[in-house]
């Protein structure tokens, strides 16, 4: 019956972390970061030249100085990250940490022993209690 009760605490323990893998969390490196940041400025140009904000030759030299750097961004080496392999990693430890925690108990652990105090009693008493 114990069992049980260990096993949904080391479940509930685990939970949090289980969750979080699941979760599809969107990590950018640099280049991604700085591509979708000069896109989002190339788009914010020409909502200004639309709404009449800056004059055509400013819209030109901006745009060009928007693409280069653009250029310049898209030439950074990617990272070469693989999540499949890190994720299935994390998976096998976050299963195997309790499997091994029960497997040393069970070649080290004595379950079947009644509980002992962990010191002599006080004043010589076997129940720990001084005599009157």
């Amino acid at each position: 019956m114990i069992w049980i009760g260990i096993c949904l605490l080391g479940v509930i323990a685990l939970l949090p972390a289980l969750l979080s893998l699941r979760r599809a969390t969107l990590l950018r490196d640099e280049r991604e970061s700085a591509l979708a940041l000069h896109q989002a400025q190339l788009a914010e140009l020409e909502r200004d030249l639309n709404e009449g904000m800056i004059a055509a030759s400013e819209h030109d030299s901006a745009r060009l100085e928007i693409q280069r750097r653009l250029l310049g961004a898209d030439s950074l080496p990617a990272p070469e990250m693989r999540k499949g392999a890190s994720t299935g990693a994390i998976i096998a430890c976050l299963t195997g940490l309790p499997v091994a925690a029960v497997a040393l108990y069970l070649s080290v652990g004595h379950p079947g022993l009644p509980a002992q105090p962990a010191g002599p009693a006080p004043c010589g008493h076997p129940e720990g209690r001084p005599s009157q």
